[in-house]
């Protein structure tokens, strides 16, 4: 029997139809991804020791990732949302991960709050109380209590409306790691100058990393690209005469 995709996500509440569309989300970031391997040890390294002793007097409390539209900010959230799940049960880690933007709701911090109460309740088998930040932060309290270590990931923290809870930030204890994503231009300047976020600037993808994409891609499209139109594909540049295939997305666009 046919399942009604329409039918089924009528019967799921807005919370899991947000959590099946950053599921969905960080698949599609994750399917050609290639590269970035040291970047990402290093931010997987840090929300995993983060929350030890050694790592709650580390001056950091956060990084942010930052770089141009299309550079692969989202990929690397997603790659380490993939890797975090992969271990979740082990570590007892509790994954608090957010991408704005991509569905109408998700623009709002205050419901992203909800969202990440509601699944916290969740686990800690508690009655549904209304999401804000500072139930928010109790609700971390209870789940250390517990033993479970959380993580926070929030991608393209430019896509969310604007707020007083984005503005200060105050939702977040400065023990638990957290990692986000934003163009340069709009970080909230109070994670930077109170709360000891690092800014990480994105690099630029490489002609060996760009060379693995592609071969990425062709393969899972059971495609070939002659050696002469990668060439020429590679030898590509933009207006700023900068390689244009430093771009992921704009690479991919190409493949597709």
């Amino acid at each position: 029997e046919e399942i009604d995709v329409a039918d089924y996500q009528r019967t799921l509440s807005p919370f899991e139809q947000e959590e099946k569309a950053l599921e969905s989300f960080i698949i599609d970031k994750t399917r050609y991804f290639k590269g970035r391997q040291k970047l990402i040890e290093e931010l997987e390294s840090f929300l995993l020791h983060k929350v030890s002793a050694s790592g709650i007097l580390n001056e950091t409390t956060g990084y942010i990732l930052t770089g141009f539209s299309g550079c692969g900010k989202s990929a690397v959230f997603s790659m380490l949302c993939r890797h975090l799940e992969a271990i979740k049960e082990q570590t007892k880690l509790v994954i608090l991960s957010h991408s704005a933007g991509i569905t109408s709701s998700s623009t709002s911090i205050e419901k992203m709050l909800v969202r990440w109460c509601n699944k916290i309740e969740s686990i800690l088998d508690i009655p549904h109380k209304e999401g804000n930040p500072q139930y928010f932060t109790q609700l971390i309290v209870h789940l250390q209590m517990r033993g479970y270590q959380p993580v926070i990931l929030i991608d393209s923290l430019d896509s969310f409306l604007p707020s007083h809870i984005l503005n200060r930030f105050h939702f977040l204890p400065d023990n638990i790691p957290c990692f986000c994503t934003s163009l340069p231009e709009v970080i909230p300047p109070v994670l930077v100058q109170k709360m000891k976020f690092k800014v990480i600037n994105m690099n630029y993808l490489t002609e060996q990393e760009a060379q693995m994409v592609i071969k990425e891609v062709m393969e899972k499209n059971h495609k070939q690209l002659s050696e002469l139109l990668v060439k020429q594909l590679l030898a590509l540049k933009d207006e700023k005469e900068i390689p244009s295939y430093s771009s992921p997305l704009w690479l991919q666009m190409c493949l597709s």
